[in-house]
């Protein structure tokens, strides 16, 4: 039997709702959501495929134009095995009846993380502290090509980096001297619910910030490596945003004083 791939392109459809796309001989793909964290179920139908054909339903990296898509998990499944490929026939075993068919994305990595070769492992990254958080954080399979920075930043559109992020916050990995941390150590992360960039104050329980880590200084052009781990803060308590204290400085009876230096004056 004559078999064609359906590939599910999650990363080419924007939106984290329900999607369909149409095929050159009028076919529809539909997927429940376009965006999941490791472990989601998505739904896939399909309407007007020519029931002459077969078909495999599989989970794959996108390719380029033109050309098939690999990696795919689970590969040719037609023994029925595994939950990231499906054969979908009008002359199937018991396995394949279904037109309808639950996709289980094990194999789901950020969007933006998918031609990246580090490895991220950390936590916690949801409901954190507004300001005392800490995310402890391991990296494996990092290049030697560069070192990384680890910020904390608003996240931007795919293929662009924020410009909304905390420089207080931020770590650079690398064996190079005046690192923050090397890649093999357990890093420490301490992000926080707001901070200030120039003017602009950045509140993350309104706008969707995240660890993002790219290459250092070394390869500032280079955006493989480029990754985006959203996170988020509980409320501040009393409704009220701690910022970075300001130090004020001045003068009296000619004695300088500081806000952390306080004095009493006489006379």
């Amino acid at each position: 039997m004559l078999a064609i791939l359906v590939l599910i392109t999650l990363s080419a459809m924007p939106s984290a709702n329900a999607a369909s796309v149409k095929g050159s001989q009028g076919q529809i793909l539909s997927v429940s959501k376009t965006t999941a964290k490791s472990g989601a179920i998505l739904t896939v139908s399909g309407q007007y495929f020519d029931e002459t054909v077969g078909i495999y339903l599989a989970f794959c990296v996108v390719p380029k134009k033109g050309e098939p898509p690999t990696p795919c998990g689970g590969g040719v499944n037609k023994a029925g095995l595994g939950e990231a490929s499906f054969w979908i026939s009008s002359n199937p075993p018991a396995y394949a009846e279904l037109v309808l068919v639950a996709l289980i994305a094990t194999l789901l990595t950020p969007t933006s993380a998918q031609a990246a070769q580090t490895k991220f492992v950390g936590g916690p990254l949801t409901n954190l502290d507004y300001q005392n958080a800490t995310i402890n954080i391991t990296l494996t399979d990092v290049p030697t090509k560069g070192g990384l920075y680890i910020q904390q930043c608003v996240e931007a559109p795919a293929g662009t980096r924020s410009a909304l992020c905390n420089k207080a916050a931020e770590l650079w990995i690398s064996t190079a001297r005046g690192a923050s941390f090397l890649p093999t150590a357990t890093i420490t992360f301490k992000p926080t619910g707001s901070y200030l960039v120039g003017t602009t104050t950045v509140d993350c329980t309104v706008s969707k910030c995240g660890i993002f880590m790219r290459f250092d200084h070394t390869v500032p052009a280079d955006l493989t490596e480029d990754q985006f781990f959203p996170i988020t803060f509980k409320a501040a308590v009393g409704g009220t945003t701690t910022l970075v204290a300001d130090e004020v400085t001045g003068t009296i009876n000619g004695v300088v004083v500081t806000t952390r230096t306080p004095i009493t004056s006489t006379g």
